[in-house]
């Protein structure tokens, strides 16, 4: 769809920040999967998302396969030959849309209990 054409995408530069990177997924049914990533291992590539976290969410899925596996458009999280070589079938966010991106909700709680 034109959501993920190139033509249709505006590139968004992010400040660079000493962090340490973590992934975790989430559902109304159960705790997710979480991975605390060492620092240096971004900014993520096509190869360095596979390796970390379609691995990770290929073992999730195996294990609640009524589970689905939402992902933004981002250039790195775009590795559609890698999901259906794992039988995972991505259901696809617009990137930079954090109306849409229900972690925001999360990340909105997490900040006023901090």
């Amino acid at each position: 769809g034109e959501e993920l054409d190139d033509t249709c995408i505006v590139d968004k530069m992010r400040k660079k920040r000493g962090c340490i990177m973590f992934w975790g997924c989430f559902s109304d049914q159960t705790n997710g999967a979480f991975s605390i990533l060492r620092e240096g291992v971004g900014p993520f590539n096509k190869e360095s998302y596979c390796e970390c976290i379609i691995t990770l969410v290929h073992r999730w899925l195996c294990l609640h396969p009524s589970l689905n596996f939402i992902q933004n458009g981002a250039p790195t999280a775009y590795n559609i030959e890698e999901l259906q070589e794992r039988d995972v079938v991505p259901i696809f966010w617009p990137a930079f849309s954090p109306n849409l991106n229900p972690i925001e909700a999360v990340w909105n709680r997490m900040k006023d209990y901090i």
